[in-house]
């Protein structure tokens, strides 16, 4: 939606073709027409100039050859360039990297058909130019691009250490359940949230976090969130868990910059680009459950400066207006 109210300051008018699961999202609809690709209310794809794919998926690369066939520029907003099998099975996993060798598959196809491919960090510029580079060479960074949803007025209390995501190993999910028993065991008073679509955790670790903690941990998962419900979640969220194992691009991130919530972070990959050490958040260097609960209580203490350091950095950095003349480049 950033890049679609980006291009509408510009002056220039955009529709949106989704895949059915983004239609739940009703702020799409109210930012510009949702059109279809096939069937009788089809559209005339000749009344376009430029066609910007955010995400993979298999269709895609039938689509952009289309596309080009009829006149369109195609960019490509290319989230995940290829690093290597070892490192996703060191980090990862065995599903997670066969699910990123397939995606890159597919990825592939649209980079070679793109006129323009936009990378959102500068970790993921220094891995597309060791590999992906040869398959298109016009790169652009631009970084994550989101809306101001931050609202005004009274906001709702932060109480939460908050895991907002996908559960998988390249999150360190099973840091975040030792987190929670030990600070169970310590009888801290930090409070946790689980939020994910991924389905409740039936490890015999998480079961055991959630016995100790009680109604110190709400879990919500097994269905995916309205924009409204993840913006709720993370303005109640003290601080956010960003101690993944590798990251080209987060979009965990961005978002609780924009509702003021720090971030729980390991020095890897992106995020010192976007974040810094005691400002919008604290790095974990030793990812102990001590060192971790002793950063989570120092944000907590210090609430009201790092909440105002992240709203400030999300307002320069991902906010769409901070980058109008980036997006005017991809035209």
């Amino acid at each position: 939606m950033a890049y679609a109210l980006g291009y509408q300051a510009l002056g220039h008018s955009v529709a949106f073709l989704l895949h059915p699961s983004y239609k739940l999202f009703k702020e799409l609809a109210e930012t510009a027409p949702i059109l279809e690709a096939e069937g009788p209310g089809a559209i005339d794809l000749r009344s376009f100039d430029l066609a910007l794919f955010y995400n993979m998926a298999p269709n895609n690369a039938t689509l952009a050859r289309r596309m080009k066939g009829c006149g369109l520029k195609v960019a490509y907003v290319y989230h995940e360039p290829w690093e290597s099998i070892p490192t996703y099975l060191r980090t990862e996993g065995p599903y997670s990297t066969l699910k990123l060798t397939l995606a890159h598959r597919f990825s592939v196809d649209l980079l070679k058909l793109s006129d323009l491919v936009i990378l959102s960090s500068k970790r993921a510029m220094e891995l597309y130019h060791q590999g992906d580079v040869r398959y298109n060479h016009h790169v652009e960074y631009i970084p994550l691009l989101l809306t101001d949803e931050c609202p005004k007025g009274e906001l709702p209390e932060r109480r939460f250490v908050s895991y907002i995501g996908t559960i998988c190993p390249g999150h360190a999910f099973d840091a975040f359940v030792r987190f929670m028993e030990f600070a169970a065991d310590q009888d801290s008073s930090l409070t946790f949230l689980l939020a994910s679509r991924s389905p409740t955790p039936t490890s015999t670790a998480f079961k055991r976090a959630l016995r100790k903690l009680g109604n110190r941990l709400r879990v919500q998962c097994g269905r995916p969130l309205t924009n409204e419900e993840i913006n709720n979640l993370y303005l109640q969220s003290v601080c956010t868990w960003n101690l993944y194992k590798r990251t080209t691009q987060s979009g965990v991130l961005p978002r609780a910059q924009m509702l003021g919530a720090p971030s729980l972070a390991s020095p890897v990959g992106s995020l010192p680009e976007f974040m810094r050490d005691g400002q919008e958040g604290i790095f974990v260097k030793d990812p102990s459950p001590m060192a971790i609960m002793e950063a989570a209580s120092k944000i907590r203490e210090n609430q009201d400066q790092f909440s105002a350091n992240c709203r400030s950095n999300f307002l320069n950095t991902f906010h769409f207006q901070a980058n109008l003349e980036r997006i005017r480049q991809t035209l």
